[in-house]
């Protein structure tokens, strides 16, 4: 059973056609709204590394390189966008350069820096640290779908 309601679909193909860390997002708002501040910043996390694991794949798949998404991902401990190595390969996949996204690049830093506080600490946060935590993975994953959304000549 979950510690907070489980995000509801307004219709029953809607969870077919939304990518899982659209809906893991959603999951941490709604942990977020119950008062569960730390597991909407683990659930925000998750969603976060979704968007870059389908990302990096996507891009992978425009160039037609399929082969390669496999064994380039399994190089990566976690897909978590502020690593260097991985958004380096994000970066030149994509011809994006994220760290220059002011509006939210250091915000996500910071969730992150939250979030393993969270996990390998076992520290607690506030419920505007949670929200900041959603806003910046809301506002990255909206960056990378603009991003990854262009054709693929354009990528």
């Amino acid at each position: 059973m979950a510690y907070y309601p489980p995000y509801q679909p307004r219709t029953t193909i809607a969870p077919l056609l939304v990518e899982a860390h659209t809906r893991l997002l959603a999951e941490a708002n709604a942990a977020m709204r119950n008062g569960q501040n730390e597991m909407a910043v683990v659930l925000a996390q998750v969603a976060a590394e979704l968007c870059t694991e389908a990302a990096v794949s996507g891009l992978l798949r425009a160039r037609s390189m399929n082969e390669l998404t496999k064994p380039l991902l399994k190089l990566f401990v976690s897909y978590n966008i502020c690593q260097d190595r991985l958004r380096d390969v994000y970066n030149a996949l994509s011809g994006d350069t994220i760290q220059g996204q002011t509006q939210f690049w250091e915000k996500l830093c910071t969730h992150t820096k939250r979030r393993n506080a969270i996990v390998h600490e076992g520290k607690g946060c506030t419920r505007p640290e949670a929200e900041e935590s959603c806003k910046a993975v809301g506002d990255y994953i909206a960056h990378v779908t603009s991003v990854t959304s262009k054709p693929a000549s354009q990528v």
